[in-house]
């Protein structure tokens, strides 16, 4: 796909890569995985990537972890942004990334650079400012095929951890910080956060077994 990178006619351009992954669910090899994502990523009008399932629209997932209490965040999806997962709890924060707020102006073809400025921007209005060191960690992937909002959007998670940084603005009166478990046994969280929940999930219970 050849899109014609005219500021002026690519108002509605966000980052899309091929939908070429036979695994699904939440995966952990992001190292070995985000190269391919992003070698053959391109920009594509958003009209026709919420329809097309040849393309994903590559999405960064950013969920906030406390280590120190092992809480992690949540809210609850009102409004401006994805309809089809209106009223959800979600643990995850991000969303597009568009040609037009992101695009690297060294170079704005290049599909890396302008999804790192997504996420710092995606950060900054949906988490606010961040007080305090965090330890931002390259988590996983989110490929899902159980609905028509799976079938258009590829997740790349991010793991940060709170335990010494605080916020202010964004959500920041709306997040609930939740005991993992107690979140799984709601029953109100969108798929991509049940995912990651049960990731975490898994991951206290090996360190507490190891430990």
């Amino acid at each position: 796909m050849n899109t014609i990178l005219d500021p002026k006619r690519n108002e509605g351009l966000v980052l899309v890569t091929q939908a070429f992954f036979g695994e699904f669910g939440f995966l952990r090899e992001p190292l070995r995985s985000l190269g391919p994502v992003f070698s053959v990523a391109s920009w594509m009008p958003r009209s026709e990537a919420e329809t097309s399932t040849e393309y994903k629209q590559i999405i960064p997932y950013m969920v906030l972890y406390n280590s120190e209490t092992e809480l992690i965040a949540s809210y609850v999806r009102k409004g401006g942004g994805e309809a089809r997962l209106e009223d959800k709890v979600s643990v995850g924060f991000g969303g597009h990334v568009e040609w037009l707020k992101d695009r690297h102006t060294d170079d704005p073809t290049e599909p890396w650079l302008a999804f790192r400025r997504g996420m710092h921007r995606e950060r900054e209005e949906e988490i606010g400012k961040v007080i305090g060191p965090v330890r931002e960690e390259l988590w996983g992937l989110l490929n899902t095929n159980e609905s028509p909002v799976d079938d258009v959007h590829l997740g790349v998670v991010y793991l940060y951890d709170m335990a010494d940084a605080g916020m202010i603005g964004g959500k920041e009166a709306e997040i609930k910080w939740a005991v993992p478990e107690f979140l799984l046994d709601s029953g109100d969280l969108e798929l991509w956060s049940r995912l990651c929940v049960k990731e975490l999930v898994r991951m206290e219970k090996k360190g507490t077994s190891d430990a």
